[in-house]
C-alpha cells in the first residue's frame, strides 16, 4: 500500500497495489473526478 499527499490540491491518494491498468480520469464536476480502469 502506498499513501501520497498533494498539498497543492489538499488531496490524498491511496494506492493498494502496483499499476496493472491504464487509468482514464473523467471530470464529473470541478470537485469530483472519477478514475476508470482499462486492464490489459
Amino acid at each position: 500500500m502506498k499513501l501520497t499527499y498533494d498539498p497543492r490540491y489538499n488531496i490524498a491518494y491511496i494506492c493498494l497495489r502496483e499499476k496493472t491498468a491504464q487509468v482514464k480520469t473523467i471530470e464529473v464536476s470541478p470537485e469530483l473526478l472519477n478514475d476508470s480502469l482499462t486492464y490489459f
